[in-house]
């Protein structure tokens, strides 16, 4: 069985057997597997055991999850040898996050199986999107580059408590409440949170440790709204798609250029 694959630095597709592709990639993904479950289940315990409780350290694993997969998605995903390889080792990380989802519901009071499902569709957006970025470009330096930006625009996005504040302050009236609205929305981190927080009764931009101490003050301009559990998923989801669509726009565009014309043709013959 053969896999049709862009594995040539000019894009053109070329194919790899999945035998090959798994002994390639085989390696690799168990390795970002592992880290991934280490980062995820590392912090819970070490939550733990640093005395946040059984709330505090099921928020610092989800947090955790959300950091890990903004920046290593697209880096991962940049190393595969074509489209499918990058697919796999950047997709693997919300995979693996999946399988510590199951042992914090196994394990935490403060997630349900169906939380925890919810959640895997929101790490997987995340992933999905880092993967498409860092696979536009065609050559390898530029992918490496792509997911770099990929990772700070998906971790400023996650740190939109820290930064909208000052936003907040400059903006008028009229557009306060749809920067809010934008910072909430488009926060994978806080619609996890707002799924769980019947549960944790935490709520990011309310809690002592971010509004108590001045991290955050959006509260002071517009009230946040509490987010469905898919309004940040579906956004990054959206993005995701419509940068696969443009590389294979892309593609087709490359391809077109380098087929002969008619008189191209009839002088060749």
């Amino acid at each position: 069985m053969t896999i049709s694959s862009d594995s040539r630095p000019d894009g053109q597709e070329g194919t790899t057997s999945v035998r090959a592709l798994l002994r390639r990639d085989g390696p690799g993904l168990l390795g970002i597997s592992a880290a991934t479950i280490a980062v995820v289940l590392g912090t819970y315990g070490i939550g733990l055991a640093g005395g946040a409780g059984p709330r505090g350290a099921t928020l610092g694993a989800l947090a955790a999850a959300c950091v890990w997969i903004a920046l290593t998605a697209g880096v991962f995903a940049a190393r595969g040898d074509d489209w499918l390889g990058g697919l796999i080792r950047g997709g693997i990380t919300a995979e693996a996050s999946g399988v510590a989802l199951l042992v914090l519901w196994l394990s935490s009071p403060s997630l349900t199986l169906l939380s925890a499902v919810k959640i895997y569709c929101t790490l997987l957006a995340m992933a999905l999107l880092g993967v498409a970025a860092a696979r536009v470009p065609r050559t390898s330096p530029s992918r490496y580059v792509a997911a770099l930006l990929v990772a700070v625009v998906m971790t400023a996005l996650l740190a939109t408590p820290f930064w909208t504040g000052g936003l907040l302050k400059l903006s008028g009236e009229g557009i306060r409440e749809t920067v809010v609205r934008w910072a909430v929305f488009a926060n994978p981190f806080y619609c996890i949170t707002a799924e769980i927080a019947e549960r944790t009764g935490f709520v990011w931009h309310e809690a002592p440790l971010m509004y108590g101490y001045g991290l955050t003050r959006i509260g002071d301009y517009a009230a946040p709204p509490p987010p469905p559990w898919y309004a940040a998923a579906w956004r990054w989801a959206v993005a995701a798609l419509i940068l696969s669509l443009g590389r294979i726009l892309l593609d087709r565009i490359s391809r077109n250029r380098r087929l002969p014309g008619p008189r191209t043709r009839a002088w060749a013959s």
